[in-house]
């Protein structure tokens, strides 16, 4: 921050002494803290950035990172917790690798005797938000006359995976609490 664009960009919009000198104390307190500048690259060439905007994107860079922690922690938490039942397997989905945005949970109904279905309804009536994938758009009748290339990977997870809770506002109590409820049932159709 001492040489960053950040405190170029805060000068420039202070109108006021005291304005500048909360600008200023704003970007000592962030640089105390070890914060990179996350809004560099979008300042290149534009120095009008004010302090707020800086404090925000310091805001969303911090809460990306607890979601994307919370979120791992979620996905061991269920993959420590049902690794021993067979005809389970857990898979975590994300967007560029930047962190796990769904948990998804493939049953194989041969090993288990009930289907994904059954396991959805089961977990929701217990009052867990467990849902299943959405339909593959080839397979919807708007989409019928689409070309489309398949090769059975969409309909295989339509009806083999569902999603398990794994919102940055669940606990990981929460989370022990769903691979219970699936123990249990586990046990129930066993």
């Amino acid at each position: 921050f001492a040489e960053g664009i950040g405190a170029s960009g805060t000068m420039l919009l202070c109108p006021t002494e005291e304005r500048c000198q909360k600008g200023r104390s704003l970007l000592r307190s962030l640089s105390e803290r070890g914060v990179p500048d996350p809004v560099i690259p979008a300042l290149i060439g534009d120095l009008r950035l004010p302090s707020i905007l800086l404090f925000r994107a310091y805001v969303e860079l911090t809460t990306r990172e607890e979601k994307k922690k919370k979120r791992e922690s979620l996905f061991n938490t269920y993959k420590n917790g049902l690794q021993n039942i067979l005809g389970l397997d857990l898979f975590q989905s994300s967007s560029l690798g930047v962190a796990p945005l769904q948990i998804l949970l493939s049953v194989d109904d041969s090993l288990l005797h009930f289907s994904k279905n059954e396991l959805v309804v089961r977990l929701q009536e217990k009052g867990v938000e467990a849902v299943s994938l959405r339909k593959p758009l080839h397979t919807l009748p708007f989409f019928e006359k689409c070309p489309c290339y398949l090769n059975g990977l969409a309909e295989g997870w339509y009806d083999k995976a569902m999603l398990l809770p794994c919102g940055s506002g669940l606990s990981l109590e929460n989370a022990r609490e769903v691979v219970k409820e699936i123990h249990t049932i586990v046990r129930h159709f066993n």
